[in-house]
């Protein structure tokens, strides 16, 4: 009698052994040799306080330096069927049974699941119910087993309550363990050198303003870029008045040396130079700075000429 609601999921007996050709979602019974079992009379009143208790109550049977998830259901007031089980142990045989994780629906204890049948063997694996627990038996100790397959689907088996399904998780427990240790340590370096080169920058950047700091005060440095640029802008309009100095007197003092021009005085002022020159060829001087400048104005007095020239 098929019970699965859902027709397209199969129902497998799972041993070490089983090899599963499935491409369909499956619902699995795990065989006794993938779990622990006891009855335990526990003084409380759910399952719930009982799963406290169980780390305790399993220690003298259960491998050291292993990790176990536990199952508990409640036959009576104060006495519960007890399940211990490795989860990563299960999924190594799901995977080695060639079913993918993704295609498990729900995982089930055969202890719950085969109750219809007293002895059986699947995957030439003897199994036998002795005072109500499913145990794995040597063959010659069962007298004629009856012969199952592993698919279940049109087997009379127990109907599925709910309380019988196991809680998995379908990961291993010790692969995450390890890759989470080296994820936090590779973090944690991150970190740690992030951390340092923040403070380093921050030590720099320190050092940094206060070199800039003792330069403004010792060289009287503006402070701001507006005042650095008004600065800037003033020297380079003082060096190109500079320079169109030399140039037009560089200019005047080229014609004095060809005709002994002499040079009484020379003022500079608002972009002007003031000559006042002596024993000089008007027509002649007037001819040769017009090729280059602008005379502005022209003055004489006595034998001096005052000429007032636009830079």
């Amino acid at each position: 009698m098929n019970l699965l609601l859902n027709k397209n999921i199969q129902k497998y007996f799972l041993t070490k052994n089983t090899k599963i050709t499935c491409d369909e979602k499956v619902d699995l019974v795990l065989s006794p040799q993938f779990y622990w079992i006891r009855i335990f009379n526990i003084p409380v009143s759910n399952c719930t306080q009982a799963l406290k208790l169980m780390n305790n109550l399993f220690e003298d049977i259960l491998p050291l330096n292993e990790s176990f998830s536990y199952h508990i259901i409640k036959l009576e007031d104060k006495k519960f069927l007890c399940f211990a089980f490795n989860n990563d142990t299960i999924l190594k045989y799901i995977k080695l049974s060639t079913l993918t994780l993704s295609q498990v629906n729900t995982v089930y204890f055969a202890q719950t699941q085969m109750k219809n049948y007293t002895n059986f063997t699947i995957d030439k694996t003897t199994f036998i119910y002795k005072n109500d627990i499913l145990i794995k038996i040597h063959p010659n100790l069962c007298e004629k087993p009856q012969i199952l397959k592993n698919n279940l689907n049109n087997l009379n088996i127990k109907n599925d309550a709910n309380e019988n399904k196991i809680h998995m998780k379908f990961y291993s427990n010790a692969i995450n363990t390890k890759y989470i240790y080296t994820l936090s340590i590779i973090l944690f370096i991150i970190i740690f050198i992030n951390i340092s080169k923040y403070i380093s920058y921050s030590n720099e950047i320190k050092n940094l303003n206060e070199q800039t700091y003792e330069l403004i005060q010792t060289y009287n440095i503006p402070k701001t870029k507006l005042q650095m640029n008004s600065i800037l802008n003033n020297m380079q309009d003082k060096v190109k008045k500079n320079k169109d100095f030399r140039k037009i007197l560089s200019y005047v003092l080229d014609f004095n040396k060809k005709n002994h021009t002499k040079i009484e005085k020379i003022v500079f002022k608002n972009k002007k130079l003031i000559l006042i020159l002596s024993n000089i060829n008007w027509l002649k001087f007037k001819k040769y700075i017009e090729k280059k400048y602008t005379i502005i104005s022209k003055k004489q007095t006595n034998k001096l000429l005052e000429i007032e020239l636009k830079i």
